[in-house]
């Protein structure tokens, strides 16, 4: 290959005659150790200045990675230098050496910018890889020509052309293999891998460029000891290599736990907010379920002092805790009943969760109080299952225990009766009294039936004057005597209004039941509803069992 007139004084044109170049195995795999050191911690640093969001801190770590991966870099190269045994006096350039070391840490810069990157493509690889090839490239011709000796340095275009190729590359490989394994593997582990591969590119590239190397000197010239000190260089590059690899590791360590430490005392700080000027009331204990500490909620809940509930029994405000199921390390839901140093019962919300370290476990309990809201919840149930009037159960809340009953008396074979009644002549009361005097009678008719029903009967007023009673478990014998039994009780009353007394009767039908029914426990209540209005007919004040087959008067 013509070689161009104004590069012929760095190429090599064929012409000139050559000494040959030894190598030493010990020195070229030491430095490609110091490459591959190098790369691992070069990554490393830019993995670990990821996590940091401040933008100038992280420039910063990312820098120190560069000095230390383009030091290493640096270093390798001389390092492989030493490997090389060339037959003539030779020493280095101090400024040039210096200089050559820019490159690398460029180089080193875009390697670890990529690595602490988002943007993953084939593209953006490919430049990367070029930019560290280039890069690195630039440095070791820089270091070559660095070298002062007496002979002249050339280098073989085909060669020297290849280098550059493997450079970029391997270069590439490495970076996708960093990239790669770091999405399957541990970050520690796909450095070492990835560092390894562009370690490789490294030497590889350095290798091949001193392949391309071509020494031209005189015959006399040759045969010279070289003067340079291998072992006392190779111990100074050495140092160097450590003790640039150990101020970057130091320094991105020490200032990732910096930045650990600012965000852990603002995690504090927040969580030490939210604690105490949350709307719940928090508890940790430990694991004997003794209360570590509360906030400020909890005193107010409880109405105790922090500093005197520290220490004590959980089972102190939370008597039923220690009976909670679900295991250590589990999230617990429940309702639980507390009480407050007064002795005031309280309902409350809970939230239990384990909270586990190598030193200890304990347990964050979450409260909230319900007590006001299961009070709503109460008296909302009761004004829809109860009678406003007269404060028994409604007609909606007969259709949900007849239901119930009936189910029951299919699954037991139990016997299952209904008993109902209404006031006789109760529109005369109204007319003649009013509609107050009504409501009053409406109000003593419920308290003197409920003197004489059963604990386990369900008392209804089913509309208007009409009362309907569900006899769990009753035979029509049994029903038929408790029937009879209001009847008279009834009978016997006097309601006392303002200068006078009101007498009231009853008319009251039966109906039972011991087995299925085709139409259900509302064809139960139709029977009772058709045995009432029989003794309607029969002259009313008398109670009749739907099964009756005539009409019986069971009282004047």
């Amino acid at each position: 290959m013509e070689i161009p007139e104004f590069l012929q004084g760095f190429f090599y044109t064929g012409q000139e005659p050559v000494i040959p170049i030894a190598y030493d195995g010990f020195w070229v795999g030491f430095s490609i150790l110091v490459a591959m050191v190098g790369s691992i911690a070069g990554l490393t640093i830019a993995d670990l200045s990821k996590q940091i969001k401040h933008t100038l801190t992280r420039r910063s770590m990312q820098l120190a990675g560069a000095v230390t991966f383009g030091v290493t870099v640096w270093a390798m190269h001389f390092v492989g230098m030493l490997a090389v045994s060339i037959p003539v006096s030779m020493s280095y350039s101090p400024w040039m050496t210096l200089v050559s070391s820019f490159p690398a840490i460029i180089a080193a810069w875009f390697a670890i910018r990529w690595t602490a990157g988002r943007q993953r493509s084939h593209v953006n690889r490919a430049t990367t890889a070029l930019l560290i090839a280039v890069g690195i490239g630039v440095m070791h011709y820089t270091g070559m020509v660095a070298m002062q000796m007496e002979a002249l340095l050339r280098f073989e275009v085909v060669d020297f052309t290849y280098s550059i190729l493997i450079a970029i590359l391997l270069s590439y490989i490495g970076i996708w293999a960093d990239e790669e394994l770091r999405a399957r593997w541990q970050s520690l582990s796909a450095h070492l891998v990835g560092g390894a591969l562009l370690g490789l590119a490294i030497s590889g590239m350095h290798y091949e460029g001193m392949k391309s190397v071509r020494v031209i000197a005189s015959a006399d010239m040759m045969g010279v000891s070289n003067s340079v000190d291998r072992a006392y260089l190779g111990v100074i590059i050495f140092l160097g290599v450590i003790a640039a690899v150990g101020i970057g590791l130091s320094t991105s360590l020490i200032t990732k736990l910096r930045i650990n430490l600012k965000e852990l005392n603002v995690s504090r700080a927040q969580l030490k907010t939210i604690i105490t000027g949350g709307l719940n009331s928090v508890i940790v204990v430990n694991s004997n379920n003794e209360i570590e500490s509360i906030n400020a909620q909890t005193e107010q809940l409880f109405k105790i002092d922090k500093d005197k509930i520290r220490g004590s029994a959980i089972s102190q405000l939370l008597p039923n805790y220690d009976a909670l199921s679900g295991d250590q390390g589990s999230v617990l839901n429940c309702e639980i009943t507390g009480y407050r140093s007064d002795g005031v019962e309280v309902q409350l919300l809970m939230r239990r969760i384990w909270i586990k370290s190598e030193e200890s476990e304990q347990a964050v309990i979450y409260l909230m109080d319900i007590s006001d809201f299961r009070d709503a919840e109460r008296e909302l149930y009761y004004q829809a299952t109860h009678d406003s009037l007269t404060g028994l159960y409604n007609r909606r809340h007969l259709e949900v225990c007849a239901r119930h009953e009936y189910e029951s008396l299919l699954r037991n074979q139990r016997p299952l009766s209904a008993l109902m009644f209404d006031l006789d002549h109760f529109k005369l009361v109204n007319d003649t009294y009013g509609h107050d005097v009504g409501d009053l009678v409406l109000k003593n008719v419920a308290s003197f039936c409920g003197e004489v029903l059963r604990t386990n009967d369900l008392f209804f007023r089913s509309g208007g004057e009409e009362f309907v009673v569900l006899l769990p478990d009753t035979s029509k014998t049994n029903a038929m005597v408790i029937g009879e039994k209001l009847r008279k009780h009834m009978e016997a009353q006097r309601i006392s209004l303002y200068s006078d007394s009101l007498k009231v009767t009853i008319s009251v039908g039966v109906a039972t039941t011991e087995a299925q029914l085709e139409g259900g426990v509302e064809e139960l209540l139709t029977w009772a509803d058709e045995a009432m209005y029989r003794s309607k007919s029969a002259g009313r004040n008398c109670c009749t069992h739907f099964d009756t087959l005539a009409d019986v008067k069971t009282a004047s």
